[in-house]
């Protein structure tokens, strides 16, 4: 019988001690990850409010990229192979990209300040995503 053990109170009372030591520590643990992904999503939360004007503006630089390859596309008499014509849009797609990145990046820098709608409204006003409401500026 050497696999048994007796345990007294004190014994399971001292056991009891350590677990719920050891759980107050993860429960801590545990405070800070929630803490933690608490302020992410908040972070996430207050971009959303730029996510329409950075569309915008990719939608406005696509559009632009490819009213200027048709343009091109009829100046060459529609002479590019295939392999040109995709060397074309790649080349276009990455200095359009290049082009917005920038302001994208500042734009959700900062969407987490307080005079966020002022730089929304900026940037709308650079892009002229706006046109429609008679903005003459």
């Amino acid at each position: 019988m050497g696999n048994v053990y007796v345990y007294d109170i004190d014994d399971l009372k001292d056991i009891v001690e350590v677990n719920i030591a050891h759980r107050k520590d993860e429960a801590v643990k545990a405070e800070r990850i929630v803490q933690e992904e608490v302020l992410k999503f908040e972070k996430w939360l207050t971009t959303l409010e730029v996510v329409p004007t950075i569309v915008s503006i990719r939608e406005k630089a696509e559009n632009i990229r490819q009213a200027e390859i048709k343009k091109s596309l009829s100046l060459l008499g529609g002479t590019l192979t295939p392999s040109q014509l995709k060397a074309v849009e790649a080349l276009t797609v990455s200095l359009s990209e290049m082009i917005i990145n920038d302001p994208i990046l500042v734009l959700k820098k900062l969407a987490h300040r307080s005079r966020r709608d002022t730089y929304v409204d900026m940037t709308r006003r650079l892009f002229k995503l706006d046109q429609d409401n008679g903005d003459k500026e």
